[in-house]
C-alpha cells in the first residue's frame, strides 16, 4: 500500500536583492506523510504578483484541500534523502482558470 501523502501550503512574503523591485507572495508547498520519513518536505513555492492576495489564498486553500496535486510519489534524490514528486493541475499562467475549474 503506497503511504499517505498530505500537501498543506503556507503563504510567505518575499522580497528580491533590489530595494525597489516589487515583492511577491509565495505560496510554500509543504509534504507530510505518518508513514514515511520525508527529509526533504519543501519541494517548491508558487509566486504570484504581491497585490493578488486573494488568488495565493485561493492556491492555498485548493493545496490545503488536496486538490491540487495528484499521483504524489515519495523519491530519493542523488544523496539519499527523500522528497515528494507529484503533478501539479495549477499552473502560474493559467492559475485564476485553473483554480476556478478545480471549484476555488
Amino acid at each position: 500500500m503506497p503511504p499517505t501523502l498530505t500537501a498543506t501550503a503556507e503563504i510567505v512574503e518575499e522580497r528580491t536583492a533590489l530595494s525597489d523591485a516589487p515583492r511577491c507572495l509565495v505560496v510554500k508547498v509543504i509534504w507530510s506523510s505518518p508513514d514515511v520519513k520525508i527529509d526533504r518536505p519543501f519541494t517548491f513555492g508558487i509566486s504570484v504578483r504581491w497585490m493578488e492576495v486573494k488568488l495565493a489564498e485561493r492556491l492555498k486553500r485548493a493545496i490545503d484541500d488536496q486538490k491540487v496535486f495528484t499521483n504524489p510519489q515519495v523519491r530519493i534524490d542523488v544523496n539519499g534523502n527523500t522528497y515528494v514528486h507529484s503533478d501539479c493541475l495549477v499552473m502560474g499562467r493559467r492559475m485564476n482558470a485553473d483554480l476556478k475549474r478545480l471549484g476555488y
